[in-house]
């Protein structure tokens, strides 16, 4: 009996993880927290949901200091990477057009970052510089910081 509710309580804690890092990964930031706080206070005993909400946290604060500070990209170097983007750097999409796997052609729209619609954004191809890429422990996902204009 002792071992099946000690298996029983570790299948729950791994299910209960793996959904918590899933949310983590959509970037349901809200949520994976406080699943994490939940899952911490429902057993105190158990690290891994203190550990995991606190590099969550650690990231959080890295990521907005890199929003902040437009990756910690100067002004001057800014505009400079920015006034360098050209059509050409866009490869075989720079022309307007792709070709999907079937032989299809799909037609490209260059939009602004800004334009940009929460999801699928078919059609569409942006241009801008990286500033700057952040990982977790994991490794994956990373997140990256893209800019296409001074604003």
């Amino acid at each position: 009996y002792m071992g099946s509710k000690s298996n029983l309580s570790y299948c729950l804690q791994t299910t209960s993880t793996r959904f918590l890092m899933l949310s983590k990964y959509e970037e349901n930031y809200m949520e994976a927290l406080e699943g994490f706080a939940r899952a911490a206070g429902l057993d105190p005993a158990w690290l891994e949901p203190q550990q995991r909400k606190q590099q969550l946290m650690d990231f959080l604060e890295r990521l907005t200091g890199f929003l902040e500070n437009k990756g910690k990209v100067k002004g001057k170097k800014l505009q400079n990477m920015l006034g360098s983007l050209r059509s050409s750097h866009l490869g075989p999409y720079g022309d307007g057009h792709y070709q999907g796997p079937s032989g299809q052609k799909v037609e490209l729209q260059r939009r602004p970052l800004s334009a940009l619609q929460p999801g699928v954004n078919t059609g569409t191809v942006i241009l801008g510089k990286v500033l700057f890429s952040l990982t977790t422990e994991e490794k994956v996902p990373f997140t990256f910081g893209l800019v296409d204009s001074i604003e």
